[in-house]
């Protein structure tokens, strides 16, 4: 059987991998970046997140992700831990990112995954953290119709997301 070895399995860093993605920094964004996003998806012990540049010609490119650990869970309780995790990520997240040419912009919207058991703690955060942050929900088999006069109703059962609206205190 075939086996690999050396540098191919050994050293691997998440820096690595961006490099191989898209062969730029992270953080760094093209000149023609229209909106930068980060989606969170939420765990009891890891919160994993993507953050992506959205350009004007409609492509779109990962400029980072990770893993944030979750800790104290057993001393301070679940719903509080992800909180404070979530609090620490966005700190982070919201900083600066630069574009090629050295400008600087920031995250405009962040969206994070509300389809756990605590939905609660996420989305009172969601609405304590600003406008920046939105709950979101997937739907399973997302599979977008290739004709679009089908309903929005129809659309939504088969799959996609749903972003929590505060005012109405419910998904869209």
């Amino acid at each position: 059987p075939y086996h690999l070895e050396g540098a191919e399995t050994d050293g691997i860093t998440a820096d690595i991998v961006a490099s191989r993605i898209n062969e730029r920094a992270r953080r760094v964004c093209p000149d023609d970046t229209a909106a930068i996003t980060v989606a969170v998806d939420v765990g009891k012990r890891e919160l994993h997140w993507v953050m992506v540049a959205h350009l004007e010609n409609g492509a779109a490119l990962i400029l980072d992700y990770g893993v944030h650990i979750v800790s104290g869970f057993t001393q301070i309780g679940v719903e509080e831990a992800i909180k404070r995790a979530l609090d620490d990520l966005a700190d982070d997240l919201e900083g600066t990112v630069h574009t090629d040419s050295g400008d600087e912009l920031e995250m405009d919207l962040g969206g994070v995954d509300v389809g756990t058991e605590w939905r609660e703690a996420i989305v009172e955060w969601c609405k304590a953290r600003g406008a920046r942050w939105v709950a979101v929900r997937g739907l399973p088999r997302y599979t977008p119709y290739k004709n679009d006069k089908k309903k929005r109703s129809d659309r939504t059962k088969r799959g996609g997301f749903e972003a929590w609206e505060a005012s109405e205190g419910r998904y869209s």
